[in-house]
């Protein structure tokens, strides 16, 4: 295809046949997703009429490997996310324990000696990570901002992606709230932290830079933990999937019944009424009835029972 005017050729002479309900063609990706009545019509016959229109198709061969059942990627990329924000999260929450402890002590302080406000302010300013290296900039601020900044961009980058296809979809879902919480936290604290810089001021502002590592640890070992845990529960159905038969063999026969033809075809293309051959040691493509023949079956995959059968 090379123009919508193919796409409109092939989605007009499809809709046209009788069994048919809907047809819809992607130029970009050059597939065609189509609904049909296999009582009245079969796949083969769709790509025949495509093809006597000039061009070529073929089926979308499903994922016989059942590689989509495989959560190996994610557990990689999720575990990666969580080591990354953990490694920074660590200090970040070693800061923020200390910063908590020592203000307790101060209250206390403040409390038992009745201090003034100056006084304790005063105190608080000489602690070692409230020290400003330049007008503003505190060493806490500064240690929390360049902690925060891997797990911002490296840690939460899949979140980020995620974000920006919901929201191209113009949806809203969870990542978009992490996001939104995690981005509005840094963005403000780093606003913030200009402005006293610009400002020369005496007073440390508060921050949050510690909420995007500490927000980002946490989801991103949730998400690890469930691909781990769908990843061991899809083992069995994967190796389930991988029993399937792949190919049928059609046979045409006459009215007597002789064989005329064979034709090895993929397992969609079976339909309705068509004749199938089993060889021993195969497998049954599809669902039918024994018309000729009969043989040991094992059954073991279905029932789960590991006695074989005879059908005739």
């Amino acid at each position: 295809m090379t123009c919508a005017s193919c796409v409109h050729k092939i989605e007009s002479t499809l809709t046209k046949h009788r069994g048919i309900f809907y047809c819809s063609v992607a130029l970009a990706t050059n597939k065609a997703h189509i609904k049909y009545d296999p009582e009245i019509i079969g796949p083969r016959d769709i790509i025949h009429t495509i093809e006597s229109l000039g061009f070529e198709a073929s089926l979308v061969k499903k994922d016989r490997s059942a590689s989509h059942l495989d959560h190996k990627r994610e557990i990689r990329q999720w575990r990666r996310a969580f080591l990354v924000s953990l490694f920074f999260c660590i200090p970040v929450m070693g800061l923020m324990i200390y910063m908590m402890v020592m203000d307790h002590h101060l209250a206390s302080l403040h409390h038992n000696q009745n201090m003034s406000q100056e006084e304790m302010i005063n105190i608080h300013s000489s602690m070692f990570l409230e020290r400003q290296i330049l007008p503003g900039l505190s060493i806490m601020n500064l240690l929390s901002f360049l902690l925060c900044v891997p797990v911002q961009f490296f840690g939460g980058w899949h979140f980020y992606i995620q974000a920006y296809k919901a929201l191209k979809h113009k949806t809203a879902n969870m990542d978009v709230l992490i996001v939104l919480a995690t981005t509005i936290a840094f963005a403000y604290s780093l606003v913030i932290l200009l402005v006293a810089m610009y400002e020369r001021a005496k007073v440390n502002p508060v921050t949050f830079f510690d909420t995007p590592p500490m927000l980002f640890v946490f989801i991103a070992l949730g998400r690890w933990l469930e691909h781990v845990a769908k990843g061991k529960t899809s083992e069995a159905l994967a190796k389930l999937i991988s029993l399937q038969a792949t190919e049928a063999t059609i046979v045409t026969l006459d009215s007597d019944n002789i064989l005329l033809s064979e034709e090895q075809v993929d397992v969609e293309l079976v339909q309705r009424g068509d004749i199938i051959k089993v060889v021993p040691g195969g497998k049954f493509p599809v669902d039918g009835r024994v018309i000729e023949g009969h043989s040991m079956v094992d059954e073991s995959l279905i029932t789960g029972m590991i006695f074989q059968r005879i059908i005739t």
